[in-house]
């Protein structure tokens, strides 16, 4: 009966219940930044372009080479694509720190966490002495 009541105090706590809140949210910020700590950054550039009016000296012809055809003129519209996959190998400890930082503000709460249960139990165990 008693652990059974224990329990039950540890469940209906609303303090325990925002602790234990926030250390899962903590644990799932610490996956996220982890993620993160070994995931590239991915980029995808394009570009496009026409040429709507052209003037001056060679504007009307192509290059020509005596002895040799006419080049052909360019196209009015040219275009490209890239992609670009960027991983950094040194970021200057930053991501490190930001991991090391999580980790602590997890062993806090958990830590805060435990305290309360702790507190739970005994404030259940001096009821159930005095009753």
């Amino acid at each position: 009966m008693r652990d059974f009541m224990v329990q039950e105090g540890i469940n209906e706590s609303p303090e325990i219940a925002q602790f234990d809140a926030a250390v899962a949210a903590q644990k799932q910020l610490m996956k996220s930044k982890w993620n993160v700590y070994w995931s590239p950054t991915i980029a995808l550039q394009g570009n496009m372009s026409r040429k709507m009016w052209e003037d001056g000296k060679g504007a009307d012809g192509g290059l020509t080479i005596p002895g040799a055809s006419a080049l052909p003129e360019a196209d009015d519209n040219s275009g490209n694509i890239g992609l670009n996959l960027s991983f950094p190998v040194f970021s200057g400890g930053s991501k490190s720190a930001v991991a090391v930082t999580g980790y602590r503000y997890l062993h806090i709460a958990m830590i805060r966490l435990q305290g309360l249960q702790t507190a739970a139990i005994a404030t259940v165990a001096a009821d159930m002495a005095r009753s």
